[in-house]
């Protein structure tokens, strides 16, 4: 190593710089800073510069660098570095930049860079985890990942764009979901909004041509309710509809319909099912389908009622006509005694406009069995909207019923059937004579079953050529223009059917007697029975045959001066008046055998055996004689006594 000295310098100043630079060069260093007086500007290169080592350079202390510090090997800092001023991180695409630590601090770029990227189309990042806002206060956007349906991927929690459904979608850890809550169209005009103030609470849907005249269509409201139409409001209703309605298949309601506007079904079945009221405040309601079905009660409340068809088919048994001019359809009774009915209409209670004593009808019930339908009862009023009726319904259960009324004959007169013609045919009912009323003939194909009297204002029945085949007077005289013919009981008050000559020709009385004044000629010769057998036939020989048992109640067959011929007793005996004359000769059996046989010389044949306990002859052989038999059977007399085996007489 070499010392620069100046001519100037003392002897001892050359000596302590001598020293020093020897210092320098042995292992414990030097205490005084080392200067070099060389001014060269800028080192270009490891082998430039005022001071040039070919080793490494070892400095225990801080460096400070006064202009730019070049390396061209690697830098490795042990500890935190401070760079003031601009920075820049490698000279080419192809250098590498790797942070193995984490940033403590925001990355914001000097200005708004709209050229700059974070990744590029072919070279992006896995993921970009933030806590905070991602966003672009300018007029760009955020662009997010996109593709088909099938190739979705990524982890719970993102989004992206799916090209084949048209939407944005998130991944919600099992499935890919819509992110489309409230949407618009590009122009705006088309949308759905959340709210219209704070926490309104309010899902509107527009539509409209410009984003200055979107009109509202559709709202729901927090409580559920849903208002149709330009200007629709929901309300109280659930759903209300401003304007026309058209349905073209099924709707089933759960509770009250409500709609302004005219609503028109057009669907194959039109099934309005709800458990409480439609109600239609429409000019005209029109529903156009082959079959409108209606599960519960109609009730039409109005002035006229029209039904335009060929044929009107009703399943129901009864029609009740003037049934008063209100109907109160599902009011409420209780199970009380007296039932306590509250007046409703559509569901809402509505006073009645009774006082006690008024009658209504029953037109429908939940408890046919104890309040029938089609009942008048006397009403006793309470209150405005509920009043009594005499049934004891205490230990059954509540439920509802229709009711019409006041109900009075004066409110009924003219009630019935009108039906227009040439000429207008009514059957209806007269208050004043507390009558039916016909305005023509009444032509009745069956039979006729009358429980009370028939009045005939003319006195005449009619048959159908028009004769006068029953005609009365008003001294209850009735004459019958031919024969008269009874296929059942005939019941004669009087008790006497008289002639053409005023005699009584048949006389009853009450113990059910009859006289017969001449005469009876049967024209048949039979007597029928109530099933058509021949009970009693007769011929022209005046004989009689009894088809079956001939029963006689007073015991006893008569002869024609009056004598009891033949008679009869409880213990099935017979006792015959005088003498017994078979006409045949013969007396037969139940079998029909020949039991007994006689001929016209007294001698009579026994077919069979005769048994009798005793057999005693009065006749033919004197006294104390009896009959023995032989062993052929033949009968001899032989004198009183006790005789052996062999015929010997023993004793007396």
């Amino acid at each position: 190593m070499s010392a620069n000295v100046a001519l100037s310098d003392t002897f001892d100043t050359w000596r302590t710089r001598t020293n020093t630079l020897l210092t320098y060069t042995q292992a414990i260093g030097g205490k005084e800073s080392l200067k070099v007086a060389n001014t060269t500007v800028d080192s270009t290169s490891n082998t430039t510069g005022s001071i040039i080592t070919s080793g490494g350079a070892a400095i225990k202390k801080t460096v400070y660098v006064g202009d730019n510090l070049n390396v061209q090997g690697n830098t490795v800092i042990s500890k935190d570095a401070t760079v003031n001023g601009n920075t820049t991180i490698g000279s080419a695409s192809a250098d590498i930049v790797t942070i193995n630590g984490t940033l403590s601090s925001s990355i914001v770029p000097t200005a708004d860079v709209t050229s700059a990227t974070l990744g590029s189309a072919t070279k992006r990042f896995g993921a970009l985890y933030v806590n905070g806002v991602v966003g672009d206060t300018t007029t760009g956007s955020l662009q997010i990942p996109a593709g088909t349906t099938a190739q979705r991927a990524g982890e719970t929690g993102s989004i992206r764009y799916n090209s084949t459904l048209s939407r944005f979608e998130g991944n919600t850890g099992t499935n890919f979901e819509s992110l489309a809550v409230g949407s618009q169209d590009q122009d705006g005009d088309t949308k759905i909004t959340l709210e219209n103030s704070a926490d309104e609470d309010v899902i509107r849907m527009f539509t409209g041509n410009s984003s200055t005249a979107s009109t509202e269509r559709l709202n729901i409201s927090i409580g559920g309710n849903v208002a149709i139409g330009t200007g629709a409001t929901a309300g109280d209703a659930k759903l209300q509809v401003s304007g026309t309605a058209n349905v073209s298949g099924t709707v089933t309601l759960g509770n009250q319909l409500l709609a302004t506007g005219n609503v028109k079904a057009t669907g194959a079945y039109v099934n309005a099912q709800t458990t409480s009221f439609i109600t239609l405040k429409t000019p005209t309601t029109t529903i156009d389908s082959n079959n409108t079905i209606i599960t519960g009660n109609l009730v039409v409340q109005g002035t006229r009622t029209f039904i335009d068809t060929s044929t009107q088919v009703s399943k129901d048994k009864t029609l009740v006509l003037g049934a008063g001019s209100d109907v109160f359809s599902n009011s409420s009774f209780t199970a009380a005694n007296p039932t306590v009915i509250t007046s409703k209409k559509n569901g809402s209670t509505t006073a009645h406009g009774l006082s006690s004593t008024n009658k209504i009808v029953v037109l429908r019930t939940d408890d046919a069995t104890n309040i029938p339908a089609e009942a008048i009862y006397t009403a006793t009023v309470i209150s405005s909207t509920t009043f009594s009726i005499p049934v004891d319904m205490s230990g059954e259960s509540a439920g509802t019923l229709d009711f019409a009324g006041p109900q009075t004959d004066a409110g009924v007169d003219d009630a019935g059937i009108i039906v227009p013609g040439t000429t207008v045919h009514k059957l209806t009912w007269d208050d004043a004579d507390d009558s039916w009323n016909f305005t023509d003939p009444l032509d009745v194909a069956g039979n006729v079953y009358l429980s009370g009297d028939v009045k005939v204002g003319n006195n005449r029945i009619l048959a159908s050529d028009g004769g006068a085949t029953i005609v009365m007077d008003t001294s209850d005289n009735v004459t019958v223009g031919n024969d008269l013919t009874v296929g059942g009981t005939l019941e004669v008050d009087g008790n006497i059917i008289k002639a053409s000559d005023g005699g009584s020709t048949i006389t009853m009385d009450t113990s059910d007697n009859v006289t017969i004044a001449g005469n009876v000629t049967v024209g048949g010769n039979i007597i029928k029975a109530s099933d058509g057998g021949s009970t009693i036939t007769m011929d022209t020989s005046d004989n009689v045959t009894i088809g079956g048992t001939l029963e006689i109640d007073g015991n006893i067959i008569k002869a024609s001066d009056g004598g009891s011929t033949i008679t009869l007793d409880t213990s099935d005996n017979v006792t015959i008046g005088n003498d017994i004359t078979v006409g045949g000769n013969v007396i037969r059996a139940s079998d029909g055998g020949s039991t007994i046989t006689m001929d016209t010389s007294d001698n009579v044949t026994l077919v069979g055996l005769l048994t009798t306990p005793t057999l005693k002859v009065t006749t033919g052989a004197g006294a104390d004689k009896l009959l023995k038999s032989d062993a052929d059977g033949d009968l001899s007399y032989v004198d009183f006594g006790v005789y052996n085996s062999s015929g010997t007489r023993l004793g007396p």
